[in-house]
């Protein structure tokens, strides 16, 4: 990633301090400047989509990873564009749906939304929880639950709404042939990423400071040349 080893390590341990529900909105405000409490209230597509032109300037337009084929368990290595990945926007993603004397009313789910959703821990549980703070329901009788057919119509025009929330890629596994649509969370991806390099780069740290008595600021001034020469020696002792 184009970042400076200091600041790339800050961003890590403000990644550190937040749970996986929220650290897409926490480094999501460190690259912004703005507070984590404007970014969590972005729609999870919205801010989705901030990350994924933030990881486009970081670290270029290309993304691999690597995942498991579902039924032979297979590593299958992944490589893409982020364009392959955009959605185009939706709007604000708000949806209503007005029939029956049923008026449905969708806003979409932001981070806090989602840290909430996920303290339970169970699917159902989760999806209940979204539906309380993100569902606004007018008519019909008193605990009366809206008919399954307009809700199943407002998740449809929510997911038209809000695309980048639920980007899926169309994988094939090249060992057993099986073929198999997964999620893909840039908040998650772009994590993987940050705490790989900066737990290698204090793995660097720890390195050059035992064999040279180095402060951390020390190496991190180092260019990556540098670094990387003198790590070379060290190893060569």
């Amino acid at each position: 990633m184009n970042l400076p080893a200091s600041t790339l390590l800050t961003l890590w341990e403000t990644g550190v301090a937040y749970a996986p529900a929220a650290r897409p909105a926490a480094l999501l405000a460190v690259s912004t400047g703005e507070s984590v409490d404007v970014t969590a209230r972005l729609p999870l597509g919205q801010r989705d989509a901030c990350l994924l032109d933030w990881y486009g300037k970081l670290a270029g337009t290309r993304l691999s990873a690597l995942t498991d084929c579902p039924q032979c368990g297979k590593p299958v290595e992944l490589e893409f564009d982020v364009a392959d990945v955009q959605r185009p926007s939706g709007g604000n993603g708000t949806v209503t749906v007005d029939e029956a004397g049923w008026s449905l009313t969708w806003r979409p789910p932001d981070t806090l939304d989602f840290c909430h959703a996920a303290k339970p821990g169970t699917v159902e549980a989760a999806r209940r929880i979204l539906l309380e703070r993100c569902l606004t329901t007018s008519g019909g009788a008193a605990n009366e639950s809206p008919p399954a057919h307009l809700m199943t119509r407002l998740m449809d025009l929510a997911a038209v709404a809000d695309p980048q929330a639920d980007v899926r890629l169309a994988l094939d596994c090249p060992a057993c042939g099986a073929a198999w649509q997964a999620p893909f969370d840039i908040g998650a991806f772009l994590w993987t990423r940050l705490q790989a390099e900066a737990l290698r780069l204090l793995g660097e740290v720890h390195e050059l400071a035992a064999a040279y008595s180095w402060s951390e600021r020390e190496i991190l001034s180092l260019s990556p040349a540098r670094r990387s020469t003198y790590l070379e020696l060290t190893r060569r002792t």
